[in-house]
């Protein structure tokens, strides 16, 4: 008989068409709070208290710095995990973790805008965790999931995420005009330590430990892919890095990225200085604008890669991202 555990959604995920999808949503929501706040909230914290576009660019900068190295991530992972609890959980509990436990330490620090140094340093951190989180949900559904699933969930990570950014957005604009820095490093912290206690509700196969003490063994699935040196690791990412595909798309990444970082940069700085509106009135304003994104992509993104097909809708993207 199955345990009250094995129950509903609790079943393991390999089991559980909803709770695959679920689970996809919700991670990609908490991916999306630090986005948030270090790409917009923080730096119209920034711009409001005196800090120059340069002091605003080190912060960003050094928040989107581990989203290039996401490639070392993916080594990491394939080579060192603890099978009991599955392939890639391990590293969604641990990285959900520092998430929370280094927004808690900044709020003790409670940084005013002008304090680049230690807004860089935790930015840096953060976002190292939070990348960690993303290959490793990222990998987790390619594992467990068809391909039909895989279409959806595509839809469901960019609306996920933006809903993530919007509400980020707004409430670190909130926090941060009402009770500086550390009220709002305190609000994302335990918003994210629930991402933590859901991550320990879960299973990705039958048999497999909910907690490293509790009991179970790692699936035999597992155990047969395993890999246990780095040259096949290596052998298999420089594959994929050198096919026609992926030396197409770099490109297009490259230059979609640009206006990126100038609109992170400069907007603060424009909306604050020059428009004068205030930390929470420009971060309203981007977090209504990402909700609607969020919308039409969680609506129809799914909905349009599964009709039209992934390289169809990346193509057309990759255009109209490059116009």
């Amino acid at each position: 008989m199955a345990s009250t555990a094995d129950i509903g959604v609790f079943r393991p995920l390999t089991e559980n068409p909803f709770m695959r999808l679920a689970t996809v949503f919700v991670f990609y929501i908490f991916e999306g709070v630090p986005m948030g706040l270090f790409y917009v909230a923080i730096p119209a914290f920034m711009a409001n208290t005196g800090a120059g576009t340069t002091e605003i660019a080190t912060v960003v900068t050094a928040f989107s710095l581990p989203w290039t190295l996401k490639l070392m991530n993916g080594f990491l992972m394939d080579r060192y995990t603890f099978l009991p609890m599955g392939r890639r959980r391990i590293w969604i509990v641990g990285s959900q973790s520092v998430m929370a436990l280094s927004l808690l330490i900044a709020a003790f620090f409670n940084p005013v805008g002008t304090d680049t140094a230690l807004l860089s340093v935790l930015a840096f951190v953060v976002s190292t965790a939070t990348t960690f989180q993303d290959v490793s949900i990222d990998s987790l559904v390619v594992d467990i999931m068809n391909e039909d699933e895989q279409a959806k969930a595509g839809g469901i990570m960019f609306g996920a995420q933006t809903f993530g950014m919007s509400g980020a957005t707004a409430a670190g604009g909130y926090f941060l005009h009402k009770y500086g820095s550390g009220g709002a490093f305190i609000a994302a912290a335990v918003f994210l330590s629930f991402g933590v206690l859901f991550a320990l509700l879960l299973r990705e196969r039958p048999g497999e430990r909910r907690l490293p003490w509790s009991e179970g063994r790692a699936h035999p699935r597992n155990l047969d892919i395993k890999i246990d040196a780095w040259l096949p690791l290596l052998r298999q990412s420089f594959k994929a890095m050198t096919a026609p595909a992926s030396l197409i798309v770099v490109p297009f990444l490259l230059v979609r990225n640009v206006p990126a970082g100038i609109y992170d940069v400069f907007n603060p700085v424009l909306a604050t200085r020059y428009v004068g509106l205030s930390t929470t009135q420009y971060t309203n304003i981007t977090s209504l604008s990402s909700l609607v994104a969020g919308i039409v992509g969680l609506l129809v993104g799914g909905y349009l890669t599964a009709k039209i097909g992934k390289r169809r809708v990346l193509a057309t993207m990759f255009v109209l991202t490059g116009t």
